[in-house]
């Protein structure tokens, strides 16, 4: 034994035998302690005294990553892309730094950071006014959650930004002096960071890996369930700044492989990607017109085959983890509601109504707005509703006249209407420049929004009023005009 109490050597040989085992710890604690660990110990170890050593061995303790449930972290993995901050501030006027990572949110999902907490191990959960903070700041806990990003990346930008807090953290903790020029070079990475980064290109050895809980994660951050209130079109939607653009697209592939989809009647197309400049109205907005200040880019679904066999199916079969899961329920309620026709009789349509009203942020406790009504009784009296019979009937009905219009009735007879339910039949939309030759012809509203890469509205907007729209791609002005086939 080499001593039995450490009052009996000098320290410094208590350091020459730490040091003397370097290597063979290294061999055995390989895959146990993350880099930034022993760097941190074996580096510091000449410039501490022996006090400070069972803090850092307590780093060998924690509860690895390994353990963590593989559901919970993918899950993890997508809120933080939506909702995390990794940032760095000066303390001690600038002569020395501190790390934090952050997840702010409405107090009404505390219970979720507490989740969080509880499932990791570390941080701590603050209240103040009406918003709850998840924070990780101390050395011993950042290492976990370092090591827990570096085994499972991050898909948005805010990669580069853990990628950078990573670096910081470990060129800091792995100095013992903090010299000038470690702080300079702090403070360099520091200010790249976050609002103030300027390159936003994606390493190489970087990929996409989107899985079903890394999107559920994602989608109680950024998702929004949004229906309007005038002729009850669903919309699915996730907006992001315009320079995530390729991760959209990659959310688009990973939806239309999903095994719902039957890729020969359904298009990629109809799962619609486009980017808008800045203060852009979505239809995804709870209001229906929330303004964004940068350049965007949205997800958004309003097919209702695709709502009815992937959106509603999919984030069915998880297990969500913030109140974003009252919204997707009251979203799929009304959706099958409408499936039925059940939105044309007054009273249900009053009872839809009073669901969307209490959506989004009118069901935030810090909402002004008026009482909403119990949620349960609506629940259950929609539950009730969507019991046989339907209030519509299947059968073939008559071809008929509406507005100009040729319409048929296909097989659907409302019956709280006395009447049959009619669609306009196949409308092609010609797009041509100002000399009138055509550029295409797109057989729906969506492949023109794909092609022109713009939003709905514009579209609308220009087939109502006949004005050119600027085809960005070819930087040319094009009009767009219906045909009935």
């Amino acid at each position: 034994m080499l001593f039995t109490s450490t009052y009996l050597l000098n320290p410094s040989v208590i350091i020459s035998f730490f040091k003397s085992l370097k290597g063979k710890v290294v061999i055995e604690c390989k895959g146990l302690l993350s880099p930034i660990t022993l760097s941190t110990f074996f580096n510091g170890l000449k410039y501490s005294s022996f006090y400070r050593f069972p803090s850092l061995v307590k780093l060998r303790n924690v509860r690895h990553f390994k353990t963590f449930n593989q559901e919970f972290i993918e899950w993890l993995r997508g809120f933080v892309d939506s909702e995390g901050s990794f940032y760095i501030e000066p303390n001690n006027k600038g002569r020395s730094y501190r790390f934090n990572f952050q997840i702010v949110l409405h107090v009404d999902d505390i219970k979720v950071l507490h989740l969080i907490k509880s499932n990791l191990g570390i941080g701590e959960v603050r209240e103040r006014g009406t918003n709850v903070t998840f924070t990780i700041r101390t050395q011993q806990d950042l290492v976990i959650l370092i090591d827990i990003f570096s085994k499972y990346p991050l898909n948005s930008k805010k990669y580069l930004d853990f990628s950078d807090f990573k670096r910081a953290f470990e060129l800091y903790t792995s100095s013992y002096i903090k010299s000038s020029e470690l702080i300079l070079e702090i403070t360099r990475i520091k200010d790249s960071m976050n609002r103030g980064r300027t390159n936003f290109s994606m390493p190489s050895e970087h990929n996409y890996r989107i899985t079903p809980y890394w999107l559920l994660g994602f989608v109680e951050g950024d998702g929004s369930f949004f229906i309007r209130r005038k002729n009850y079109q669903l919309y699915f939607s996730i907006v992001q700044h315009s320079r995530d653009y390729e991760l959209m697209n990659k959310i688009r592939d990973f939806l239309y492989d999903l095994p719902f989809i039957n890729k020969q009647t359904m298009r990629k197309s109809s799962i619609r990607i486009s980017e808008s400049p800045a203060a852009v109205v979505l239809p995804s907005s709870p209001d229906g017109g929330n303004g964004y200040k940068d350049p965007v880019t949205y997800l958004i679904i309003d097919h209702t085959d695709l709502i009815k066999l992937v959106i509603i199916p999919f984030f069915s079969s998880m297990t969500w983890r913030s109140k974003k899961l009252l919204d997707f329920e009251d979203f799929s309620l009304v959706f099958k509601l409408k499936q039925q026709g059940q939105h044309y009789t007054h009273e249900r349509k009053n009872l839809i109504d009073s669901l969307i009203g209490q959506m989004n942020n009118n069901r935030l406790s810090t909402s002004g707005s008026l009482p909403r009504g119990d949620r349960e009784f609506l629940i259950t009296q929609a539950k009730i509703i969507l019991q046989p019979p339907s209030n519509y009937k299947k059968e073939k009905g008559p071809d008929a006249t509406r507005g100009g219009w040729t319409c048929f009735a296909g097989k659907t007879f409302i019956i709280s209407e006395n009447k049959w339910l009619t669609v306009r039949k196949g409308v092609f939309y010609e797009i041509a420049d100002l000399n009138s030759n055509v550029v295409t012809t797109c057989d729906s509203i969506t492949a023109v929004m794909d092609f022109l890469e713009v939003s709905r509205y514009i579209v609308l907007k220009r087939l109502e009023d006949g004005d050119p729209i600027l085809w960005v791609k070819e930087d040319r002005l094009v009009t767009i005009q219906p045909l009935e086939s």
